[in-house]
């Protein structure tokens, strides 16, 4: 039974069934019951208030008992998180993740700013990755709860840290294919000359652009009589179609600012494919390694000075090539990884290819025992990317990427 007032229950027996009366005690009983008056409940409005009342005052003590076990609920997965967290493989998953967490946002609002930035951006972010392999088992054994912590972080560590990429949208409609187009930072190799020639067929390229390009590469691509070839000291071109002109834009001066006695290059091709003519810019900035190598030997001092050469040559070119009224295509080795701040200050408005539709994580360069992404093709929103590739065994420390490109 339970108290309508005060929503006590008390438990009571069930009433055992009585011996049925003899016959003569049920009549008596009946002749009783019916000189006994009937009083019918008041149907009054005053009556009908009090029923709603008595009503409501019922549902609202049969609610407190549920209220309290929701509480109850709810502290139980209070503690079941904090059982979660506790020991050492919890505080190791939890620790583990919060470390990530704090790298993607120091990496992103302080990546290529100052030389913390710089060294995270060029260091071995992939391996970062590897320690989930263990914390994810570990944490599922202590539990379902730990085992989530370890999953968020997991995903953070390979999104966000690592920037593994995946293509989550679809191409947009396209009406043809513009070009296929290859950037290949040769790094001064000689033995490129020897197989370029079947590279070219395999690569099946409208547009080849290469930095880096040694003399002998450079002599070998003047040789061929089915392309179009363009060459100078740094850049080499090889071209199936036509071309209408090439620009050159020197940053060799200093700019009234001390220190800064090469501020990389770059060329425009002016290239025409079938019936369009397209701007073809190849980029080929300052080269991070000897303050990098530096760094390896605890001298630091290098750091910022590459942080401002390359931060000046991104936003140099990058007017230039604005200058452009038509459509246009920026590719080349920027020696600037995916990520870096006045990458992003200097071309955010134009799509990069790999991470628009490759997959992985786009290492370009091979920097020691690990590698970095710092070969780019830049597009804009003219033209859309329906396939990117990072191809792999050249004999060079840069790999050549791929890039399929359409009208939208």
């Amino acid at each position: 039974l339970r108290c309508r007032k005060c929503g006590r229950v008390i438990d009571v027996a069930r009433a055992t069934v009585a011996p049925s009366p003899p016959p003569g005690a049920q009549k008596r009983s009946s002749r009783r019951k019916s000189q006994d008056r009937v009083v019918l409940p008041d149907s009054s409005i005053f009556a009908r208030l009090r029923s709603r009342a008595s009503q409501f005052a019922t549902r609202f003590t049969d609610m407190v008992p549920q209220f309290e076990k929701g509480i109850g609920s709810t502290h139980a997965l209070k503690h079941g998180w904090q059982d979660a967290v506790r020991g050492p493989i919890g505080i190791a998953v939890v620790a583990y993740a919060l470390l990530m967490v704090a790298t993607v946002i120091y990496m992103r609002l302080r990546g290529d700013v100052d030389p913390i930035g710089m060294l995270l951006l060029f260091g071995p972010r992939t391996y970062l990755v590897w320690p989930w392999a263990i914390l994810l088992v570990v944490a599922f054994v202590k539990g379902r709860r730990t085992g989530a912590i370890a999953v968020a972080g997991s995903l953070v560590t390979l999104f966000g840290v690592a920037q593994f990429e995946l293509p989550l949208r679809l191409p947009p409609r396209t009406s043809h294919r513009a070009m296929r187009l290859v950037t290949f930072n040769a790094d001064l190799s000689n033995e490129l000359s020897n197989r370029i020639r079947q590279d070219l067929e395999t690569w099946n390229a409208d547009i080849v652009v290469f930095q880096g390009c040694a003399s002998q590469l450079a002599e070998t691509l003047r040789s061929l009589t089915t392309y179009s070839v363009h060459t100078t000291s740094e850049f080499c071109m090889v071209l199936r179609g036509t071309l209408e002109g090439v620009d050159t834009m020197s940053l060799s001066e200093r700019h009234g600012r001390a220190g800064y006695d090469n501020l990389g290059n770059v060329l425009r091709y002016r290239v025409r494919i079938g019936e369009t003519l397209l701007p073809v810019y190849s980029v080929h900035l300052d080269s991070p390694r000897d303050a990098i190598w530096s760094a390896r030997h605890f001298d630091f001092s290098l750091l910022q000075t590459n942080l401002d050469s390359r931060s000046l040559q991104s936003a140099y070119v990058s007017q230039w090539v604005r200058r452009a009224d038509t459509a246009y295509v920026v590719a080349g080795d920027f020696n600037t990884p995916y990520g870096s701040q006045f990458l992003r200050r200097d071309w955010s408005d134009l799509t990069n290819a790999f991470s628009e539709a490759g997959t992985g994580f786009g290492a370009t360069m091979r920097a020691s025992y690990f590698r970095v992404r710092i070969d780019h093709v830049l597009v804009p929103q003219t033209l859309v990317v329906t396939n990117a590739n990072i191809l792999s065994d050249f004999p060079s420390e840069h790999q050549p990427v791929v890039v399929d490109l359409a009208w939208r």
